[in-house]
């Protein structure tokens, strides 16, 4: 059985938020039996021009930190291209393709609250394993007001969410989508 835990990447600069968000997926790796998780992929690239670290190295080195002493970690595999939820689903579908024969049995995907049903979404047509397998686990934001938090997951569930399913087939629209990412880095 192979059981691979993802974690999606939200910005190369430590906060709050994500020092408590990679705490909890090394809880969660903590209580898992030893050896059950197969492998961690931590996505996400360089999101900030001026920030020359990705997400990826910076929730790799969070991760060590937590880690450190109490808790064997599975093998790490960082994927430092990604800069968008279809990337980053794309790239752990790919890496799930090369890292073994006989599949994925389950596969565990950390993010956060407001983007849990779209990478849920997403996660069930991208990767290459049965939806029932699919374990999407969506972290809270501490500095967001419940309301901020109700308004933020309505705009990720009504209007981001269906736009990046038709982009995941209608290639003109992603290519607008990933060029709207990149020009956003750039003002960062």
């Amino acid at each position: 059985m192979r059981h691979i835990v993802a974690v999606l990447g939200y910005g190369p600069i430590i906060t709050p938020w994500v020092k408590e968000y990679i705490l909890s997926v090394a809880q969660f790796l903590k209580v898992r039996e030893p050896d059950s998780v197969s492998s961690v992929v931590l996505s996400g690239g360089r999101t900030y021009a001026y920030n020359s670290r990705s997400e990826a190295d910076v929730m790799e080195g969070l991760l060590m930190r937590f880690a450190d002493g109490v808790l064997a970690l599975p093998p790490i595999i960082r994927d430092d291209e990604s800069i968008t939820t279809i990337q980053n689903l794309e790239a752990l579908a790919r890496i799930i393709k090369e890292t073994g024969e006989g599949g994925v049995d389950d596969v565990t995907i950390f993010c956060s609250y407001s983007h849990e049903h779209k990478v849920r979404s997403l996660a069930t047509r991208i990767l290459d394993v049965d939806g029932e397998n699919v374990l999407v686990v969506g972290i809270p934001g501490l500095s967001v007001s419940a309301r901020q938090g109700r308004m933020n997951r309505f705009f990720q569930d009504w209007v981001v969410r269906p736009v990046e399913l038709v982009a995941l087939h209608w290639h003109p629209l992603r290519r607008l989508l990933e060029a709207r990412r990149r020009q956003v880095i750039k003002w960062r």
